[in-house]
This record gives structure tokens, sequence and C-alpha cells, in this order.
């Protein structure tokens, strides 16, 4: 996705700018999946455009087509980034929350 490519308009800048650094950082942590991950989910997410698509979401038999795979495997794949990226989430908000005892 080129820098110059317009996701989202709106009439207030503010909303531009949020959901550019927020695109940028869901780019960001996507890279750091295996590569067959990353992709399926961009397809299936219509981030990234499969060659083999015909309709606005694309089905798993089509993102099978992409990797050159079954329809079961490139769910598999796309369900183990979603596992990870969960994962990631869930253990960046733990470093950050603290927890207090209340002593009675």
């Amino acid at each position: 996705m080129s820098k110059n490519t317009t996701i989202y308009q709106s009439s207030s800048s503010n909303t531009k700018i949020l959901f550019s650094k927020g695109l940028n950082l869901f780019i960001k942590i996507l890279n750091k999946l295996s590569p067959n991950e990353t992709k399926a989910i961009k397809y299936r997410h219509n981030i990234e455009d499969c060659p083999y698509t015909t309709g606005e979401v694309p089905t798993w038999q089509e993102i099978g087509l992409c990797f050159m795979v079954s329809t079961e495997r490139a769910r598999q794949i796309y369900n183990k980034g979603i596992r990870k990226l969960k994962g990631r989430v869930r253990k960046k908000v733990e470093d950050k929350v603290t927890y207090k005892t209340v002593d009675d």
C-alpha cells in the first residue's frame, strides 16, 4: 500500500491522521507474522487484492487458489495468524495492566 493511497475520507483531518496511524500500526503487527499468515489476513479483509477474487469479500476457495492450497488449509493459515495476533494484543495489554490488592 502506498502512502498516497486514500483509504478513508472524512471532513476531519484528525480522523484521517488517527486512521492512518492505526493502519500503520496494524501493518507493522501483521508484518511480524509469517508471510502466508499476513497475506491470508490481508486477502480476507480486503487490505490487499487476491488475483482470484471475484467479489468484495473473497471466499476461502479464492484465497486457497492464491496460495495453491485447499480451502480448509487457507482457513487454517488465516486462523493461525489471528490466534497469534490475539496473543500479541493480550500480552501487550497484560504488560500494561497493574494489579492492586486490597487489604481488608
